[in-house]
């Protein structure tokens, strides 16, 4: 590629030397001749005019309609809403037909043929509705488990609950170790037997 540019400047800069050399071979009478046209065309001119007002701003170049043909175009003319000035274009639906594609502009009593823009890249189009909501997926693997998060802070300590109901008898415990002996008693007195029945004998004992 710098090959290339390089031959071209080269090509390029040969061209401006010749033209150079031609100009400066020139006959003096040929200079003196040109100098007294260019003095004669400025006599001529006159003076610069003032620069008018500022136009309106254009509008962005736009397909305003399309035709079937260049004589439906045409027959259309006074009643296809196209303001003069905008551009019109001709779409037959066969890109082997000769005058599929052709730009026209709309003037005060016809149209004007612009260009072919068979082969051109055509404008962007305006965007599209959105499209419907797609059907669900299936449902992906499960992921990995992720790790045990830290313990959360304790909570508030909950009211006293009611008392249960009471539990069931428990087993009879083993036979308990013999007590130490108790102290000694105050001394008896003799019995009178003599008014005992048998059966205060017998409660004696049986306490």
């Amino acid at each position: 590629m710098l090959r290339i540019m390089e031959n071209r400047w080269m090509k390029q800069l040969k061209a401006e030397n010749l033209r150079e050399i031609k100009e400066t071979e020139e006959k003096p009478a040929q200079l003196e001749h040109r100098d007294q046209q260019d003095r004669q065309e400025l006599r001529a001119r006159g003076p610069q005019g003032l620069q008018g007002p500022q136009g309106p701003a254009g509008e962005a170049f736009k397909i305003a309609k399309t035709f079937a043909s260049v004589d439906a175009m045409n027959k259309g003319f006074a009643t296809d809403g196209v303001k003069t000035g905008q551009f019109v274009m001709i779409d037959t639906g066969n890109v082997e037909d000769a005058d599929n594609a052709k730009l026209y502009v709309k003037g005060a009593s016809s149209y004007t043929y612009i260009t072919d823009l068979s082969g051109a890249t055509g404008m962007t189009g305006p965007q599209g509705p959105q499209g419907l909501q797609g059907a669900a997926g299936p449902a992906g693997p499960a992921g990995a488990k992720g790790e045990q998060g830290i313990q959360g802070p304790a909570g508030a300590k909950g009211e006293k609950g009611e008392t249960g109901p009471q539990g069931p008898q428990g087993l009879k415990g083993e036979k308990g170790d013999i007590g130490p002996m108790g102290p000694q008693g105050p001394a008896g007195s003799d019995a009178n037997v003599e008014s005992i029945t048998n059966n205060e004998i017998d409660s004696l004992f049986t306490m």
